[in-house]
């Protein structure tokens, strides 16, 4: 009899208590936890660093690549902080089939972008490609390239 009355309260309490550890703020949900497979450093969070990305630029962290919208009679702009040059940095740029994009030079007279943090970008590179999508990426090629973990892809428009 005794143990008919445990085994009952048992079974009492047990959903009592499934109820209460299901609604307490420590559980943890496991669908919503990710996994990112990454190498090399961290990259920080990338907002906040500059103007904003509202005239069609990408911004890229370092080691990945994206895909870029090169718009119709425009080129795109890939730019760095002020203080690397070409050197601190290798990028590619590769169109949609494959074909390996030239990086040209930025004209002479290109102007410095302010950046929120009082930081400054540069064009480092210029690259000429028809209007769509091409894939650009680039990796820090030296110790200079410091905190900063991120280039800029800008598109900047030609004259007629």
């Amino acid at each position: 009899m005794i143990g008919n009355a445990r085994l009952l309260l048992v079974a009492a309490v047990l959903p009592v208590l499934a109820v209460a550890a299901c609604s307490s703020g420590d559980s943890k949900d496991v669908s919503s936890s990710s996994t990112t497979t990454a190498t090399g450093p961290a990259t920080p969070a990338l907002d906040g660093d500059d103007p904003g990305e509202t005239n069609g630029a990408v911004r890229i962290p370092l080691g990945q690549t994206r895909t870029v919208q090169v718009p119709a009679d425009a080129v795109v702009d890939i730019k760095g902080n002020a203080d690397w040059t070409q050197a601190d940095l290798k990028c590619t740029a590769v169109t949609a089939s494959g074909q390996q994009l030239d990086l040209l030079a930025p004209p002479a007279d290109a102007q410095p972008e302010s950046a929120a943090h009082g930081g400054t970008w540069l064009p480092l590179w210029t690259v000429s490609a028809p209007a769509g999508e091409i894939t650009v990426g680039c990796d820090g090629a030296s110790d200079r390239v410091g905190n900063t973990s991120f280039v800029r892809v800008v598109p900047r428009g030609l004259m007629p």
